[in-house]
């Protein structure tokens, strides 16, 4: 995962599972060799699961809120 690459990017498109990668390390744009931790699976499908709550709210807002005159 390049390090401009946002989380959010990498789990849209799912590359952990379909690379079999297990963790990805976590580092700053600033010292990219500097490691600062990693996030596991567990913790990047979470994130995932947070976002596609988030755009489930907002289309049903969306969808349920244009409904109402």
């Amino acid at each position: 995962m390049p390090p401009d690459d946002g989380l959010s990017d990498f789990t849209r498109d799912m590359r952990m599972l379909r690379h079999a990668v297990g963790r990805l390390p976590v580092v700053s744009r600033a010292s990219p060799r500097e490691l600062h931790g990693y996030l596991g699976r567990r913790e990047i499908l979470a994130a995932r699961l947070g976002e596609l709550d988030e755009e489930h709210l907002r289309e049903a807002s969306w969808f349920f809120g244009s409904r109402r005159h």
